[in-house]
């Protein structure tokens, strides 16, 4: 695993470990247009 696939997986960890993010990134991702990328940025 690179470096940046270790980043994308201890991101994803957090968000699922938070349920406030967790929740936030769900609503996003129903969205139309907006993807994972932009989602996690907000």
């Amino acid at each position: 695993m690179d470096t940046l696939e270790q980043i994308l997986q201890l991101r994803a960890e957090f968000i699922h470990t938070h349920q406030n993010l967790k929740q936030s990134l769900e609503l996003l991702l129903s969205i139309p247009g907006v993807g994972e990328l932009t989602a996690a940025n907000y």
